[in-house]
C-alpha cells in the first residue's frame, strides 16, 4: 500500500513539474498517478494475498508424531 501511495505522490510531483514546458507530458503522468492510486493498489493487493503462506500447522499431536518418525527407532552406536 506505501509502495502505491508513494509512486502516485512521485507521479504528481514530476507533473507538476513538467506542466509549464510539457503539459501533455504531465496529463499523461498525472492520469497515470490517478490510474495507479484508484486501480493499481487492488491489483497490487491482490498479489500480496495471493503469494502469503498457508497457516503453519499447530504444535500438537501431528508435529509430535512426525518428530517420531523422523528420529530412528533404535540408537545406533558409534564405535
Amino acid at each position: 500500500m506505501a509502495i502505491v501511495l508513494a509512486g502516485a505522490h512521485a507521479l504528481t510531483v514530476i507533473a507538476l513539474a513538467w506542466l509549464f514546458y510539457r503539459p501533455l507530458l504531465a496529463a499523461t503522468l498525472l492520469a497515470l498517478a490517478a490510474a495507479l492510486l484508484f486501480g493499481g493498489g487492488g491489483a497490487l493487493r491482490r498479489s500480496v494475498q495471493s503469494n502469503r503462506r498457508p497457516p503453519a500447522a499447530p504444535a500438537g499431536a501431528a508435529a509430535a508424531a512426525a518428530a517420531a518418525a523422523r528420529a530412528p527407532a533404535i540408537p545406533v552406536p558409534v564405535d
